[in-house]
């Protein structure tokens, strides 16, 4: 399957090729809190990291219509390797139209390693996607 990659701050997103998609990064909505977002009808893989250490704040899922039986996943895809990767939060999005997630402490994904938040989306229902982040 081709996916389209778009790269803004550190921030990575791809997309089913075959699906429009809107993206971007606000920067700086407080200090160095940046707000990182995408929409589409293809399958969900955003990725935010990967330049140096960020922290988690919020994580925000919203669907047009009750999902699929595909689960949504936040995890942490480490640049140690696989053996250090973590999965922080999951959702089966089968009766789900929204899904927050919020980190009870803090969240930092070190230099190196990504967030990551994935949907399959068979159903190909359009959704939207929006991370808030901190620089450390």
């Amino acid at each position: 399957m081709k996916r389209a990659i778009l790269c803004a701050m550190a921030v990575l997103l791809s997309v089913g090729a075959e699906a429009a998609f809107t993206s971007g990064t606000i920067t700086n909505v407080v200090h160095t809190t940046y707000l990182s977002y995408a929409t589409s009808t293809g399958t969900l893989e955003l990725q935010v990291g990967g330049n140096g250490p960020v922290q988690i704040l919020e994580v925000r899922v919203h669907l047009n219509a009750a999902g699929t039986t595909q689960t949504l996943t936040v995890y942490e895809d480490s640049g140690l390797g696989s053996a250090y990767d973590a999965v922080l939060d999951t959702q089966a999005m089968v009766s789900a139209t929204d899904h927050i997630f919020r980190p009870t402490g803090e969240c930092i994904i070190p230099r190196d390693s990504l967030l990551k938040v994935a949907w399959a989306n068979a159903g190909v229902k359009a959704w939207g996607c929006v991370i808030l982040w901190r620089k450390l």
